[in-house]
């Protein structure tokens, strides 16, 4: 595959993500303000808010009474499952309350905390956040917010990047299927939508995906001292940046043990495998004794599991739910949980994931006849489902804890799972191949339009998010309404340029890659 359709495909991405970054406003990606909200406190206290302790600047604080996203006791605000309620535009590119939010920097109510609404989590994604508040701490409240918004679009960006590498292990002699993973991962419209806002969600993918990497890196060439030490980073910063992420931990150990009984032989072997168990025991009292880990709370639902009760609950809850809720979600729910896409879009949705499934599980079966699990991308594939299956179950396992502990379901989000997005598209992308497997020209084919089927869908999510905040009836009114409440960088021309820039660079980009599927049918007759 030229470098042509590779940069193509990489200003593609950079320009999608460009454009969901300048169609949202403010407070609109998943609990935005409440992640700007430890940003701002951190920027002043270098440190996370603590008990009691009021964590929300007053400026956010009124911001969200002008724009309509203050909560209520129950979390609700005008937004939540009202798709039909917009703000009042002007007819300028300055809305009603904008000049008054942007005038709040020359007062103290950046400085003044009023009320609790801070994410409070581990502090590695909100001091890098913080510095950038820091650096652009004279701009108003819009250009600030877009700033962070920048440093969580390129983890996103840097997470794709590094998926692609993911793609060359797996598929090494196949680089079609290497574009397609990235791509499937990229344009997915909920994993771009929710790791370019104000969010603690775009680094933790990333270090996920760079633990995913490297492990795979080391199935394939083996243990080394260098790759050790990397894969042990990710596992130290994701602690620091989402608490579930301790689920590194045993999946290291797991892939320690994997090596020792692949690689090694006799008292060499039994050294190895004793010496990573003492390595999770250190690592455990480590983080018991930085108070960063989710160690305590893994003691109290072990201490209190139910065997019968989490089977009965996973039966009556857990499974109808994922189908009929977290699986739309993991697809895309916007504007405050009050907007998706048509039902149409989802029963397709659902069956091409369903023929990916079925698919996999032949593609498994067939691997499996024929002996290939030797192969070092296929230990990497089962690696990979393993270690997202645990990830799931733990999931699922403190859903139901919280439900047996308080009666009150947690009420798990789609987004939970993109840490490893790489994994699921993998699935789909090898299903879906499979079931076209008894002809090579129409297999080639089948990821072409299952990318392409990606690309649209990402459009319809964008059109879908803009139609709910601005009117569409004519492009003067449509850049007009998304300019408001916006930094001078994102109105008018600027806008209109990204969008047009994007649908200009993903076409060009399908043609090309268009022309590079046809010639490998035409080698492959």
């Amino acid at each position: 595959m030229n470098k042509r359709i590779q940069t193509l495909f990489f200003l593609s991405v950079f320009l999608t993500v460009l454009a969901w970054i300048f169609i949202t406003p403010i407070w609109h990606f998943p609990d935005e303000q409440a992640h700007f909200g430890q940003v701002a406190f951190m920027a002043q206290k270098w440190r996370r808010p603590q008990g009691a302790e009021k964590d929300l600047t007053e400026e956010i604080y009124l911001s969200e009474k002008y724009l309509g996203t203050e909560r209520d006791n129950l979390g609700n605000n005008r937004f939540t499952f009202h798709p039909e309620y917009r703000l009042e535009y002007t007819d300028q590119l300055t809305g009603k309350y904008e000049k008054t939010i942007s005038n709040f920097r020359f007062t103290d109510t950046g400085k003044n905390f009023v009320h609790q609404e801070a994410a409070r989590y581990p502090p590695f994604y909100y001091l890098g956040g913080a510095l950038v508040y820091k650096i652009y701490g004279k701009a108003d409240l819009f250009t600030r917010v877009f700033m962070v918004r920048f440093l969580s679009a390129g983890f996103l960006l840097l997470n794709i990047y590094y998926i692609f590498k993911i793609g060359k292990l797996l598929f090494p002699a196949d680089k079609i299927s290497q574009l397609t993973l990235t791509l499937l991962s990229a344009f997915q419209p909920m994993m771009v939508f929710s790791n370019v806002g104000v969010n603690s969600d775009s680094l933790g993918n990333l270090l996920m995906t760079l633990f995913l990497y490297y492990a795979a890196l080391i199935i394939k060439t083996g243990w080394s001292v260098s790759g050790i030490l990397k894969i042990s980073g990710c596992l130290i910063l994701g602690i620091y940046t989402k608490p579930q992420f301790m689920v590194m931990l045993p999946l290291l150990v797991i892939l320690l043990v994997f090596l020792a009984v692949r690689d090694m032989r006799g008292k060499i072997r039994i050294l190895f495998i004793l010496m990573s168990f003492i390595l999770l025991y250190l690592a455990v009292i480590l983080f018991i004794s930085l108070k960063l880990s989710t160690l305590p709370l893994v003691k109290e639902v072990a201490a209190n599991f139910n065997w019968p009760s989490f089977l009965k609950f996973t039966k009556e809850y857990t499974l109808s739910h994922t189908y009929r809720e977290v699986l739309p979600w993991y697809w895309g729910i916007f504007n405050w949980l009050g907007v998706t896409y048509p039902r149409i879009v989802h029963r397709i949705i659902n069956r091409v994931l369903a023929l990916s499934i079925a698919g996999f599980v032949v593609y498994v079966i067939s691997l499996c006849r024929h002996k290939k699990l030797a192969a070092p991308p296929v230990q990497m594939l089962f690696f990979y489902l393993m270690a997202f299956f645990i990830f799931a179950f733990s999931v699922f396992l403190y859903d139901w804890y919280s439900w047996q502990k308080s009666s009150y379901v947690l009420g798990i989000q789609g987004r939970y799972f993109f840490p490893f997005i790489p994994v699921q598209m993998a699935v789909v992308l090898i299903g879906w191949s499979h079931l076209f497997s008894f002809r090579k020209k129409w297999m080639i084919w089948s990821r072409y339009f299952l990318s392409v089927a990606m690309i649209l869908l990402n459009f319809i999510a964008l059109a879908t998010v803009a139609s709910s905040y601005y009117s569409l009836s004519d492009v003067r009114t449509f850049i007009i309404q998304a300019s408001q409440y916006k930094p001078f960088f994102t109105k008018g021309f600027l806008l209109a340029l990204v969008l047009l820039t994007q649908f200009i660079f993903i076409t060009g980009f399908l043609l090309q890659y268009f022309k590079y599927t046809h010639e490998q049918t035409q080698k492959n007759k």
